[in-house]
């Protein structure tokens, strides 16, 4: 899952390298990337992230988090990375 995950540059990458359960959060949907049907999208906000507790295997954010409302802002954000990540997950 790619939190801030913009116009899916990163989403996209995965794809091509064979990734095929990928799902991304932004605040406002690239209409681009909602025409994909390999990626499953929902708009919302990093620090409050719209899905269940431990959700996913692996949880990124790249070229977000100074988006997020500053020192506060991002704490919340990793907690919430933090919450969607199963047990066994990778934090990165």
């Amino acid at each position: 899952m790619d939190v801030g995950c913009g116009a899916g540059e990163a989403l996209r990458l995965l794809h091509a390298q064979g990734f095929s359960c990928l799902y991304g959060t932004d605040i406002t949907l690239d209409p681009g990337l909602q025409g994909e049907p390999w990626v499953e999208l929902k708009a919302g906000d990093g620090r409050a992230l719209p899905y269940a507790d431990e959700a996913f295997d692996a949880v990124l954010c790249m070229h977000s988090l100074h988006h997020l409302g500053g020192v506060e802002g991002i704490g919340r954000s990793l907690r919430e990375m933090v919450r969607v990540l199963r047990r066994a997950g990778i934090c990165r």
